[in-house]
């Protein structure tokens, strides 16, 4: 006697969404998580969450989901409508994709500001520029940002705690 086993690869349905705590409209630097969901809930495997085609993390998922924070400086300012979820797929599953993040994600520029400011003194040249140092605070780990803090004098004549008013 001859048996005939078939096995099947059922197939996975894919869904993205904003884990709790995470808006549609989120601040660059900001801790973003996404709550992925594959059906049927025996589906394990990697799933990704990409922009486009660029990948911005991934975990191992059993039970058919997953919540994925990706790091705080993946997405750069600006609208993102290309997020999507990627399942692998596995022995039992096929793999799938969700449909793009509705609404698109919104990341908007984080303020930065300057900690310690200090008007310099500098000789009579008959101008209001003034040079300012400080430090600038809030930078996000990773990104480079330069300093160049400028000012303008209230007076060009000649004195002391003439106020200044920072142009950076």
């Amino acid at each position: 006697d001859l048996e005939l086993v078939v096995d099947s690869v059922h197939p996975a349905t894919t869904t993205i969404q904003r884990h709790a705590g995470t808006g549609v409209s989120s601040i660059y630097g900001d801790v973003l998580q996404f709550d992925v969901t594959v059906t049927p809930p025996t589906a394990a495997g990697t799933v990704e969450i990409r922009n486009g085609g660029t990948l911005l993390g991934a975990v191992a998922m059993t039970g058919g989901y997953c919540t994925i924070a990706i790091p705080e400086t993946a997405l750069a300012v600006g609208s993102h409508p290309n997020l999507i979820a990627v399942y692998q797929g596995n022995l039992n599953h096929q793999p799938g994709t969700s449909v793009p993040l509705a609404p698109a994600q919104l990341v908007t520029p984080k303020s930065l500001n300057i900690i310690n400011a200090t008007a310099l003194d500098k000789y009579y040249d008959g101008t209001t520029t003034a040079s300012i140092s400080g430090t600038l605070a809030g930078v996000e780990d990773g990104d480079s940002v330069t300093l160049n803090p400028a000012g303008i004098f209230a007076s060009a004549n000649p004195g002391t705690n003439i106020a200044v008013t920072s142009i950076s």
